[in-house]
Formats: structure tokens, sequence, C-alpha cells
């Protein structure tokens, strides 16, 4: 799997007690892939 930079950042949001995390991007760069792999 690439290693995503926006990773760790994801994480401290969704630890941080955030409601919501907003995941926004172009369309085919992984951005299912990336949070399916998060809540895995």
């Amino acid at each position: 799997m690439i290693t995503r930079t926006i990773e760790s950042s994801i994480r401290e949001e969704i630890n941080s007690g955030r409601k919501a995390v907003i995941l926004l991007g172009a369309r085919q760069v992984g951005k299912t892939t990336l949070l399916r792999s998060l809540f895995a």
C-alpha cells in the first residue's frame, strides 16, 4: 500500500474528538481506500 502523508493528520483529528472529518480530493486518488484502511 502507498504511504499517505495525510494519514497521521486524519488519525489526530479523529482521536481529538471531532464529530466529522471531511476528506476532499480529485477522482481516483485513493480517498476511500485510505479511510477503509484507517477503520479496518
